[in-house]
Order: C-alpha cells, then structure tokens, then sequence
C-alpha cells in the first residue's frame, strides 16, 4: 500500500514536472524581453523635474525635448530624447559639467537631478 502512495506521488511529480515544461515555459519565454528594465520614477520627482527643465532647460531643448526650432540648425544635438538611455552617471556628467555648447550645471543638488533625470527618462519614453 505504501508503495502504491509513492508511485502516484512520482507520478504526479512527473506530471507537474512536464505541465511545468510544456505550457509555462513558453509562455514565460514570450513574456521575456531583451529591453532591461529601467529604474522606477517616482510621479513626485518627474513633475518636479518636468518644473526645472522648463526653466533651465526648455529654451534649448524645446519645451518636449525636440530642440528648439529657432536654434537646431546651428546648433546640432538638441533633440535629447531618447537621451537618458545612457548610463545615470553620464547623464549627471553631461549635466553637472556641460557638453560642447551645453553650459555646465554644477549648483543643481542631487535632488533636482534625479529629478530632472526622472523627467528626461519620461521625455524618452513619448518619442
């Protein structure tokens, strides 16, 4: 009787095992990407970004990130979004120290860039 007890328990493994292999690994296969996923923002730090790219930013970069039409075709780059898919810690080097004609912005605090770099990932993401 005991064996009979075992015999239906390794059947019953064997079964889970297969359903396991047959149907769930597909579909969590498909559910796979080769995106990674992005660190999550909170809403609070991208309206509050959204706030200081508008003043410090938005007279180059055009109020959505698209440039300025007035000055793109001179000044190439102004188009940045998209821009935060490159690593937090060269986006806060271009911020803090500049780039090309892009003044430096060494006085922001660490909040206010996670939060304007929380914005830019937003603008990323609408392109």
């Amino acid at each position: 009787m005991k064996r009979l007890g075992k015999l239906r328990l390794a059947i019953l493994a064997l079964v889970l095992t297969t359903i396991q292999m047959v149907i769930l690994v597909p579909v969590m296969s498909r559910l796979k990407t080769d995106k990674p996923m992005g660190p999550v923002y909170a809403r609070a730090d991208i309206e509050a970004g959204k706030d200081i790219y508008q003043e410090r930013c938005a007279s180059c970069h055009g109020a959505e990130g698209g440039g300025n039409p007035a000055l793109t075709a001179t000044m190439p780059g102004l188009d940045i979004r998209g821009s935060s898919a490159g690593s937090p810690d060269s986006l806060r080097q271009v911020i803090r120290q500049g780039k090309g004609a892009m003044p430096a912005f060494p006085q922001m605090t660490e909040d206010e860039l996670r939060e304007v770099m929380s914005y830019l990932r937003t603008l990323g993401e609408q392109r």
